[in-house]
C-alpha cells in the first residue's frame, strides 16, 4: 500500500495529544534542537515516528534520530531492525541501532526495559539529544496501573508513565498518552502505513501480557465506563497529588541541605520527620541517587521507615551485602554506610582513588595574592579542598603524603586552636554522623602527623602563612 500523507494528516487533527509532551516536542522542533524517536516498528512506535514528521512539516528531519533496540530475543528481531531501518532510509531520517551481544539468559520484562534504558540513556548522551520520545498510549498506562497496584506500589509508581519525566541526564516525552491502540491502529491503516506485529504480544508468558490479554478484557466487561478513560482520569489525579507533595519535599531538603552533593548524608528537617509520606520519598531519593535502591532487600525501606518513625534514635541497619543505612537523631540526617576496613594509601601527585571510591588530588601550586590572603581569612571550603604549608613534606614528592581512616586516640590541632583535640570530639563539634566518621579520609605526612580530614580543618601548624606556594588538596566524593 502507498502512503496516503493527506489522510494522516486530517486523522491526527481529530485526536487529542497530551498537552505537555506535546508542547516539549514542539518547542524541540521549533528551536532545532536534534530529537531522539524510540522506534521499534510496532504500530505504536511507527504513528509516533510519523506524527513528529508531521509536526516538522518537511524541515529539520535532519535533527530526527529514530533509536531502534534489537533485544536479540526474537526469532523476527532481525526483521524488525531492518524493516525501521529502510523506514528511515524511505523517510530521510537518521537510524541509529542499539543490540544486545547475544540473546540475553534471563528472559524478563524488566530485563528487556534496563536493556533498552541504557541504549536510550548512551545515545541521548552521545547525540546530544534535547528528549527521545516514546510511543506509551492509554493502554499502557492502564497496563502499568494495574501491575504496579498488584505490587504494591505508592503513589508515584501509580503515576508511571508520566507524560514528560527526567532519568540519566535524558528526558523522555510521551505525547500519546490519551490515544487508544484501536485509534492508532485505525489510522495507520487508513492511510496506508506499513508497521511490524510483535508476535509475542499475543501470549500470556509475561505478567504485562496476562493484564493485557486476560485481565482488562474481564475488567472492561463488568466496568459501568470506558476504562481507558476511568485509568487515565485517576492516572492524571494521582500525578497532580504526587508533584504537590514532591513539591514540599523539595522546598523542605532545599532549607535543610542547601546545595546537596551526592554521597553526601542528607538533612530531614522536622516536617519530614514527621510526615510519612515526605521521609519516604526523602529515603527513595536517597537511596536511588547512592545506588542502593536497587540492591535493598525487599521490604528494607519500610522496615527503615518504620524505625525512624518509631524509635527516632540513632540506628545503622543492614540493607544488604556490606551496605548499611544510618540515621543520626543528632543531626536528623541519614546516610548509607560501606563496609570499609582499615586502610593506609601512599599519595601521588595527581589524582589518588581511595577504596571507597572517592578521588583525592594532590598538587603543588602557587596562589594568587587574592586567593592567600582569602585562604588565611578562612574562605575555604574544607569539605571539598585544603591548602597545606611545604613545610609539612619539605619537598612535595610521591609517597610523602598518604591517607587513611581514623584510629582510636587520633588527635591534632585544628586550625585556630593552641592545642590538640581529638578527633572524635571534632567529629561532635561538627555534627559529622557516627556512622560516617570511619569512612572521612585522613591525610597524614611521613611522619604520621594529620594534615586534613575531608569535611575537618587543616592543621594549624603547616597553615599558610606568606608563602604562596602550598600543597593543594581536594576531594571528591565517591559517585556510587
Amino acid at each position: 500500500m502507498s502512503v496516503n500523507m493527506e489522510i494522516f494528516f486530517k486523522i491526527l487533527r481529530g485526536l487529542k495529544f497530551e498537552p505537555a509532551a506535546e508542547n516539549f516536542v514542539r518547542s524541540a522542533i521549533a528551536s532545532g534542537s536534534r530529537l531522539g524517536v524510540a522506534c521499534s516498528g510496532g504500530a505504536d512506535s511507527v504513528f509516533l515516528l510519523f506524527w513528529v514528521m508531521s509536526l516538522c512539516g518537511g524541515k529539520n528531519l535532519k535533527n530526527i534520530r529514530v533509536l531502534h533496540f534489537n533485544h536479540k530475543a526474537r526469532a523476527n528481531a532481525d526483521v524488525d531492525e531492518d524493516f525501521v531501518r529502510g523506514l528511515c532510509s524511505e523517510l530521510g531520517v537518521e537510524f541509529v541501532l542499539g543490540a544486545a551481544e547475544s540473546a540475553p539468559k534471563k528472559f524478563s520484562e524488566e530485563e528487556f526495559r534496563k536493556m533498552r534504558m541504557r541504549f536510550f540513556l548512551e545515545a541521548n548522551s552521545r547525540l546530544k539529544l534535547s528528549c527521545i520520545v516514546q510511543g506509551h498510549h492509554c493502554g499502557d498506562v492502564a497496563e502499568t496501573f494495574l501491575m504496579r497496584l498488584a505490587r504494591g506500589a505508592g503513589l508515584d509508581g501509580l503515576c508511571a508513565p508520566r507524560a514528560v519525566s527526567r532519568l540519566g541526564g535524558a528526558v523522555f516525552a510521551r505525547p500519546m498518552l490519551p490515544l487508544k491502540k484501536p485509534e492508532i491502529v485505525s489510522a495507520l491503516k487508513d492511510a496506508g502505513i506499513a508497521w511490524r506485529e510483535d508476535e509475542s504480544n499475543a501470549e500470556s508468558k509475561f505478567f504485562r501480557n496476562k493484564i493485557r490479554n486476560i485481565l482488562i478484557p474481564q475488567i472492561e466487561g463488568v466496568s459501568p465506563g470506558d476504562f481507558g478513560k476511568s485509568v487515565l482520569r485517576s492516572h492524571k489525579l494521582l500525578a497532580e497529588d504526587a508533584d504537590f507533595i514532591n513539591s514540599v519535599l523539595d522546598s523542605e531538603l532545599e532549607s535543610a541541605n542547601g546545595s546537596w552533593s551526592r554521597g553526601s548524608p542528607l538533612r530531614l528537617t522536622s516536617t519530614i520527620l514527621g510526615n510519612p509520606a515526605l521521609l519516604r520519598r526523602a529515603l527513595m531519593r536517597f537511596l536511588s541517587s547512592g545506588g542502593v535502591l536497587e540492591a535493598l532487600r525487599s521490604g528494607a525501606t519500610d522496615a527503615i521507615l518504620e524505625k525512624i518513625s518509631k524509635r527516632g534514635t540513632t540506628f545503622k541497619s543492614s540493607v544488604g551485602d556490606g551496605v548499611f543505612f544510618c540515621f543520626d537523631a543528632l543531626s536528623k540526617s541519614i546516610s548509607v554506610e560501606r563496609n570499609l576496613e582499615d586502610f593506609e594509601l601512599s599519595l601521588k601527585i595527581g589524582k589518588n582513588v581511595l577504596p571507597d571510591g572517592g578521588v583525592l588530588c594532590v598538587k603543588k601550586i602557587r596562589l594568587s595574592a587574592d586567593r592567600l590572603c582569602a585562604v588565611k581569612r578562612g574562605e575555604n571550603d574544607d569539605s571539598k579542598r585544603a591548602y597545606i604549608d611545604l613545610s609539612a613534606v619539605g619537598n612535595l614528592s610521591d609517597g610523602s603524603l598518604f591517607a587513611r581512616n581514623k584510629r582510636a586516640g587520633d588527635a591534632y590541632i585544628p586550625l585556630g586552636s593552641k592545642s590538640k583535640k581529638r578527633l572524635k570530639d571534632i567529629f561532635i563539634a561538627k555534627k559529622i554522623p557516627s556512622a560516617k566518621r570511619n569512612s572521612i579520609p585522613l591525610v597524614c605526612n611521613k611522619h604520621g602527623r594529620i594534615l586534613w580530614g575531608v569535611g575537618l580543618p587543616p592543621c594549624d601548624d603547616f597553615k599558610l602563612e606568606n608563602s604562596s606556594v602550598a600543597i593543594e588538596l581536594t576531594y571528591a566524593p565517591p559517585q556510587y
